[in-house]
């Protein structure tokens, strides 16, 4: 092992050291677990019709799950698209790490996990696959993210639409590395890694998330046409409301499962960054066939946002969503 890498372990372990004092966080108290989708329906679709936002479900039954999607949906629509970012690394602070827009949602919850196991896959495959001596002795860097691309959306009716398809793009960038593993990284680490995260089980909860982010923006995008679309007097506010925070985490918790998870192996020191990347230009919408609203999804869960979002607050929170309501 290099001196490079040998040097990465100690300063590290100093790292360890100096934040379980700083921010007194228990080793291992965050699970690498997102609620189950379980047997509820995937959010397919929106539309409108008159006052009313119709979510169009399938695949569940009767089932909604446990509101991820819902709550995605609405978090999306309150906040701009620059917020949409995660990054853990090394000697990141709290603010480096995620944009504070994104504290106590389920899209800053579901983005830090998704980035910490494309870490650790990362992580995993470098150590079955490279001889350390490969990388040289400089600072190798390397930095790994997760973007959409392209989004296929499919016209339902006169005023909906379906996303039929979003691929999630893995990108690299590599520094202080020679060419050999600079290509290793192009031909064999990114095309396993985007494979995960588009089919992986892992990444089930990154993907539906993804999914209610991309119909926000594209019902952000009708409203901007000027549509009189119903929630319009949310859009891009910056404030979330109340009742569609997720608690019960913390990004610094998340950094530290960082720097434990790095602290050891053929990549420590080499991971640097990257993170999960979620705005969506109007570019990347790709109008696909126009469908009928039987086939945007089942029809026993074709339901007014107002109902599903009473329906999700059941057990917990009172008039959940009140200021969307209204």
């Amino acid at each position: 092992m290099s001196r490079y890498l040998k040097l990465i372990h100690a300063l590290v372990a100093m790292v360890f050291a100096f934040q379980s004092i700083t921010w007194a966080v228990p080793v291992g108290s965050v699970p690498l677990s997102i609620p189950a989708l379980g047997a509820g329906a995937v959010l397919s679709g929106v539309g409108v019709n008159g006052s009313d936002l119709i979510f169009y479900w399938k695949d569940g039954a009767d089932k909604l799950g446990n509101g991820l999607q819902v709550k995605a949906f609405f978090t999306a629509l309150q906040l701009r698209q620059e917020h949409f970012w995660v990054d853990l690394g090394l000697w990141k602070t709290a603010s480096e790490a995620m944009d504070p827009a994104l504290r106590d949602t389920v899209i800053g919850k579901v983005f830090l996990e998704s980035d910490l196991r494309l870490k650790r896959k990362a992580m995993e495959y470098l150590s079955q696959a490279v001889d350390p001596d490969e990388m040289g002795d400089g600072q190798v860097s390397l930095r790994l993210w997760i973007e959409p691309g392209k989004v296929v959306v499919n016209p339902v009716g006169s005023s909906g639409a379906r996303i039929k398809e979003i691929g999630l793009k893995v990108r690299a960038d590599v520094s202080g590395a020679g060419e050999g593993f600079e290509r290793f990284v192009e031909s064999e680490l990114v095309p396993y890694l985007e494979r995960e995260v588009n089919g992986g089980k892992e990444f089930t909860a990154l993907r539906e998330v993804f999914r209610a982010i991309a119909l926000a923006r594209w019902y952000e995008l009708e409203a901007q046409k000027g549509r009189d679309v119903p929630y319009k007097d949310v859009l891009d506010k910056d404030v979330i409301n109340e009742s569609l925070k997720e608690s019960g985490w913390d990004v610094r918790e998340y950094l530290y499962r960082f720097g434990e998870m790095m602290g050891s192996g053929v990549s420590s020191g080499v991971i640097t960054g990257g993170g999960v990347i979620g705005a969506i230009g109007p570019e990347q919408f790709v109008e696909g066939a126009k469908i009928g609203e039987a086939e945007a999804g089942s029809k026993s869960l074709v339901k007014k946002a107002k109902d599903v979002l009473k329906e999700i607050g059941k057990g917990g929170k009172k008039a959940i969503v009140a200021g969307l309501l209204s």
